[in-house]
């Protein structure tokens, strides 16, 4: 009995022992498996971050080189819109300066008319310009470069751009005697000067002009005539005129046109709004030109779509310090009125202009260093 109690307990404890190892075992093999899965999460974690990294730096990536983009190639462009471009290319050959200033110069400036404007484009509205002189009346060419930066014009000699002083015609100071005669007017006792002084002072001006120079000239005629007469004159006088001053109502602009074919041009523009805007296209042949050159009809169609033109150019003029309305309200006062001319200029020598200023039709002439 004692010996089965003894078998019984060694029985007993045999199979304590085996059962504890087994969770000992088990144990061990639950944390053994804990642990695989512990690490096979983290390294999913770590994927998940590596690719959320890698998207990221692709998507940051992007957006940079769109930036970069869009500062190089699409924002120059935007700022530029707000401002005056002068390279437009507005038709085949023709950029917007290259009219804007053909149109410009012949109104304003006479002897100076150009037409030929290479442009380079900086972005943000800022242009390097080269203004080219294809005409000379005295074998000089006179280039001027410059800059445009936001619609401010800088050019490295700004004497070309300018138009003859305000008073370079005796007809500057009165605004409602054009039919009377500027000497008839001086009888009568009032004081008569322009740019050049009086007409005494504007003659010894011209005695003391250098022998076989070129200048510039600035004829007042003593009374006004029409476009057809002022054609009359010039042919039987041989006066030199290039260009005529053209009578716009109140006090004068000097706004004129050039009334010699002396350049011809390979610019584009609207013909069917601005008809006869541009008088010689290269392609055209001079005798139809001269009959052109001397009708009422086709200068005055002439004149009035320069004017209208140039009233559309507003960002141009800002450019040029002006403001639209002169150009609007002169044209609609040659459509109603018609054209009269108080004045001419022309490119002449010192003995031309002495034998000019000897003529009953001039008042008085003052000139200027031919450029």
């Amino acid at each position: 009995m004692e010996q089965d109690i003894e078998r019984q307990e060694a029985i007993s404890e045999y199979l304590f022992e085996k059962d504890e190892l087994g969770e000992e075992l088990h144990v061990e093999y639950n944390q053994s498996e804990e642990y695989d899965k512990t690490e096979q999460f983290a390294g999913m974690i770590k994927k998940s971050i590596r690719k959320a990294f890698i998207k990221m730096g692709i998507i940051t990536g992007s957006i940079v080189i769109v930036i970069v983009c869009l500062i190089l190639f699409v924002f120059p462009n935007i700022v530029s819109l707000f401002y005056y471009d002068p390279g437009k290319e507005i038709f085949e050959n023709t950029n917007q300066m290259s009219l804007d200033l053909r149109v410009y110069t012949e109104l304003k400036i006479p002897g100076y008319v150009r037409d030929n404007v290479v442009v380079r484009d900086k972005g943000y509205g800022n242009y390097d310009i080269n203004i080219y002189q294809n005409v000379s009346y005295n074998g000089k060419f006179t280039n001027i470069a410059g800059a445009l930066n936001k619609g401010n014009l800088n050019l490295y000699d700004m004497n070309l751009l300018n138009p003859p002083h305000d008073n370079v015609f005796a007809w500057f100071q009165l605004e409602d005697l054009k039919e009377q005669s500027l000497r008839e007017i001086e009888a009568a006792g009032k004081e008569m000067f322009f740019s050049g002084g009086t007409r005494e002072q504007a003659t010894e001006a011209l005695q003391g002009l250098e022998e076989n120079v070129k200048y510039v000239f600035y004829a007042t005629l003593d009374k006004m005539v029409d476009y057809n007469e002022f054609v009359k004159f010039k042919k039987e006088k041989n006066s030199y005129a290039n260009w005529c001053a053209v009578y716009t109502g109140g006090r004068n602009q000097n706004l004129g046109i050039e009334c010699e074919l002396l350049r011809s041009c390979n610019l584009g523009w609207d013909t069917k709004e601005y008809p006869e805007m541009i008088i010689w296209n290269h392609d055209e042949e001079t005798q139809p030109l001269e009959n052109k050159i001397e009708n009422t009809e086709v200068m005055q169609t002439h004149f009035e779509s320069m004017l209208r033109y140039m009233g559309e150019q507003e960002s141009f003029l800002k450019m040029m310090n002006e403001t639209s309305e002169i150009y609007k309200e002169a044209a609609e006062y040659i459509e109603e009125n018609g054209m009269l001319i108080y004045g001419y200029s022309g490119i002449a020598k010192k003995e031309e202009l002495l034998n000019m200023n000897e003529w009953s039709e001039i008042y008085a002439i003052e000139v200027s260093e031919l450029r």
